[in-house]
């Protein structure tokens, strides 16, 4: 059979596609397209709050010993500033 462009082109299905069937495929690919892509962060993300909670986890016993500092010193501090704001008060009522 000897080749020719002739019919090659014959046997091209020269149908204009269908709207629909246009929208489809876009949807269609779009759709992979967006999983795709979520599934990509999801992965990420999960990397990424592992790393975190196990550094939450070393650091917590360091963290909590701060706070518990802390704490303590508000204690301490915190009847000195009640007695300032309270003569600020009496002295902004004007009785002394």
């Amino acid at each position: 059979m000897i080749f020719s462009p002739v019919l090659v082109v014959a046997q091209i299905d020269m149908t204009t596609p269908d709207v629909s069937d246009i929208e489809e495929i876009a949807k269609s690919t779009w759709r992979k397209a967006f999983i795709y892509v979520k599934n990509i962060f999801g992965l990420a993300w999960d990397t990424f709050s592992y790393y975190l909670n196990k550094q939450v986890e070393i650091r917590r016993p360091e963290i909590e010993a701060k706070f518990q500092k802390e704490v303590g010193e508000i204690k301490e501090d915190f009847p000195k500033t009640t007695k300032t704001l309270w003569e600020r008060f009496k002295n902004l009522i004007g009785k002394d």
